[in-house]
């Protein structure tokens, strides 16, 4: 059976979805704050079980845990957040800490924020975030990768860079924006200089790739889940502007 947090987040929800397709909905339970009808799931407040209900006969039955609930930030601000981007460390030691007797692999979301400014990221480049927010994440997977060592359970690390795709509109990320300021006709804004380059991936091969590395039967060190391409801010604002007949104007902010 296997265990899946952050199944009402954005990536989530398409996995849930992926899982229970390859699996079967009797093989995949939702650890989650909010109940998900018409599937299993475990209630939890703050990665405190609050649903009783799931006996520790189901408990012994859990083989594989995706860890991909955890605090996200909508912008700027959230990004050093204290408590915010603290529950991420908090939250991952409380799973850890769960019973499951015949746990055999644990699957770690992290993030390319890890990583920090370099224009160009490989598995190989050295992690100094610049941010609470990719502290939290590399912290939490050095405590998944020296928990594994100690319990002899297989882990795995996919660090996910920029994802774009149906959900993503709730956290305020550059695509949704920008299309909903074009159909509004509004001047769009950037930060910064806009020559910074993204390589965007949809949500789907995100999943897909999680959803293979569950095939994985041996820890091959941090993966990194990203798009094939990179384009800088500024070309991808100008391509999504040409899809439309309205006279877009943009500013840069924060260049001074």
């Amino acid at each position: 059976m296997i265990l899946l947090t952050g199944a009402s987040g954005f990536i989530g929800k398409h996995l849930l979805s992926s899982l229970i397709s390859n699996f079967g909905i009797e093989n995949v339970v939702s650890f989650t704050s909010k109940p998900i009808p018409g599937y299993k799931y475990i209630l939890h407040e703050n990665f405190n079980i609050v649903d009783h209900n799931f006996s520790n006969i189901e408990f012994e039955k859990i083989e594989i845990i995706i860890h991909a609930g955890a605090f996200t930030p909508k912008n700027n601000i959230e990004s050093n957040n204290i408590n915010l981007n603290n529950s991420n460390i908090y939250n991952t030691e409380k799973l850890l800490n769960f019973p499951f007797p015949n746990l055999k692999k644990f699957i770690y979301l992290s993030t390319l924020d890890v990583y920090g400014d370099d224009k160009i990221v490989s598995e190989d480049t050295t992690e100094l975030p610049v941010s609470l927010y990719g502290y939290s994440k590399l912290y939490s997977e050095k405590m998944v990768f020296f928990w594994g060592k100690e319990k002899n359970i297989t882990t795995q690390i996919l660090r996910i860079g920029h994802v774009y795709g149906p959900g993503e509109e709730a956290y305020q990320k550059i695509i949704p924006s920008t299309i909903l300021k074009v159909l509004k006709g509004e001047k769009i804004s950037i930060w910064g200089s806009g020559k910074e380059l993204r390589a965007y991936i949809h949500v789907c091969d995100v999943v897909q790739a999680i959803t293979n590395s569950i095939k994985l039967e041996t820890d091959v060190g941090v993966i990194n889940i990203t798009g094939e391409y990179s384009i800088s801010i500024n070309d991808l604002v100008t391509k999504i502007i040409s899809f439309s007949d309205n006279d877009i104007l943009t500013e840069h902010l924060g260049t001074n």
